[in-house]
Order: structure tokens, then sequence, then C-alpha cells
């Protein structure tokens, strides 16, 4: 089993530590764990483009499309945002945004056969 934090705080930040003590229960029950941390990357929003439908390839090559092809071997994502005026970040919004490829037009995962929403 695999699991992936995605975290949108700095590496101290309390978002980050709660997501830390998920990911450490998941070890400890044998899971493989890895964590993204949004504001180490360089990256920036989705332009909508339906190639990124079609093809299964984003078009804009950022180093997110790399990590978030991690996405397809996970069996569990853990994401972490602070909440400001009542909803995530910005930062988390492009990552999701940035996602588009993988779901469906019914919010179903496209290419990550088996998996569920």
């Amino acid at each position: 089993m695999k699991v992936i934090g995605i975290v949108e705080v700095p590496k101290n930040g309390n978002t980050n530590v709660l997501v830390q003590q998920v990911l450490t229960g998941a070890a400890e029950a044998g899971a493989e764990t890895r964590t993204f941390i949004l504001n180490e990357m360089n990256y920036r929003g989705c332009r909508a483009a339906i190639t990124a439908r079609t093809t299964k390839n984003a078009s804009l090559k950022t180093t997110l499309w790399k990590y978030s092809m991690n996405l397809a071997s996970a069996d569990g994502v853990i994401f972490g945002s602070p909440i400001y005026f009542g909803q995530f970040t910005g930062q988390m919004r492009l990552f999701l945004d940035r996602c588009y490829s993988l779901i469906t037009l019914t919010c179903l995962p496209a290419s990550l056969p088996g998996k569920k929403p």
C-alpha cells in the first residue's frame, strides 16, 4: 500500500504536523508513505486545455505535473491545507485544478483504473 500526503504549508506548519501524524499511522500499518510540500514546488494554475483530457498530459509541464503522476500509484492521498475564509488555500486549489486530466466529467477516475473517488 502507498499513501501520499499533499501539504500546502511549510514543513514546520501545524497542518503538516497533522498530515505527518496520519502518514506515521499509515507507515506503522505497513504503508509506504511520501509527502509533497506544495510551497516548495514551482507551478501555476491550469489553463483548462482540453489536451489534458484527451492526451492524459498537461500542457503546462511544471514540477507539479511530475509529482501529480504519483497519484496514479497511490492507494490513498491525504490533503492538508489551512482553511481561510471557509475554504482551502489558493495554492491547494491550483494543485487540484492541475489534477483535471485525472478525472472524467462525472468526477470518476479517468486514468486511474481501480481507484475510487
